[in-house]
């Protein structure tokens, strides 16, 4: 009896430690922010470390994830905060330099393969879905390093297959120069895998994405000005009684936009993306005045007015 016992004991005692000493590829804590929009809206999803759970052996980290809206209420309002929903959780663990994920079958499949090399390529495990899409395959065009803090942190440029079901560039610009993939803190477009419609002969409303901020206690890593990462379109924020006073509608905007100013003489106009990218510059000649932003990708922009004396005002506006 006593023997029995003593197996019983080393059998639990190792099953304990295997799922003690299964890898976090994050810190406790982390949260991450990104910005979104649609055709119709706009918004945040702030994605947070909140626990572990055992899923069928595997100690996983659980992902908490908070999607909050805002709109506006007519041509010139102000954006303001509509409401938040939360929604369902996500689960991933690490083994070595692969990060797993839950998928919707509930199978869990790899999200990040860190130690990937260029070539490289793995399937986030979504073979089909109603827009006659397939695998989801993820190839590794480059990878280098990005140093955050004190920490260097291994990062993969990567693209999604043709025909993929499911992909990691929700934005669809590959042509985009900025890290894609960062170890230890994910994908610089959203967190996990989003729909792909490969349907000709269907419009979807995709959410689109793009990463605003990641913070752990450790590693704090933004693209975004200060008091943008949970706040990005500066609700209850008053404007800058020393800037240029504008308004601009409609936000957000397809293809034109109207800008309002008190008075044009001297002002200058430009607009930048979220990358910090100029791509648009004019002098106004009138006090209202229409700008064509047809030919913008669709995303998260920033305008910002200069006056004559240095005196500067800057709104941010959604192309859908």
């Amino acid at each position: 009896m006593k023997k029995i016992l003593l197996i019983l004991f080393a059998f639990i005692l190792t099953g304990t430690l295997a799922i003690a000493q299964s890898a976090s590829w994050v810190n406790p804590g982390a949260t991450w922010n990104y910005q979104w929009w649609t055709n119709s809206s706009a918004g945040n999803d702030k994605i947070q470390y909140t626990h572990d759970t055992v899923i069928g052996g595997q100690s996983c980290q659980v992902l908490k994830t908070t999607r909050y809206f805002y709109g506006v209420t007519g041509p010139g309002s102000p954006i303001s905060f509509w409401y938040s929903q939360v929604l369902p959780n996500q689960y991933t663990y690490a083994n070595g330099d692969t990060v797993f994920y839950r998928t919707s079958s509930g199978n869990f499949h790899v999200l990040y393969n860190f130690g990937a090399v260029t070539g490289d390529t793995w399937d986030l495990g979504v073979d089909t879905n109603s827009l006659y899409c397939s695998r989801s395959i993820i190839k590794v065009d480059s990878t280098f390093s990005l140093l955050v803090g004190v920490h260097t942190h291994r990062v993969l440029y990567t693209h999604d297959s043709s025909s993929a079901s499911e992909g990691l560039n929700v934005i669809g610009d590959l042509t985009r120069r900025r890290p894609k993939i960062v170890e230890n803190i994910g994908s610089m477009e959203y967190l996990f895998p989003a729909i792909r419609n490969c349907d000709s002969t269907v419009v979807v409303d995709y959410y689109m994405f793009s990463f605003s901020c990641f913070s752990d206690g450790f590693n704090d890593y933004s693209v975004v000005a200060p008091g943008e990462c949970e706040n990005p379109f500066h609700v209850g924020i008053a404007e800058h009684e020393s800037g240029v006073a504008f308004t601009l509608y409609p936000n957000p905007a397809e293809n034109n936009i109207t800008v309002s100013v008190a008075n044009s003489y001297g002002l200058k106009v430009n607009i930048y993306n979220a990358l910090g990218e100029m791509v648009f510059s004019e002098i106004p000649k009138d006090a209202t005045f229409n700008i064509d932003i047809g030919r913008f990708n669709s995303g998260i922009y920033l305008i910002s007015i200069e006056d004559k004396t240095g005196k500067k005002e800057v709104k941010r506006f959604v192309k859908n």
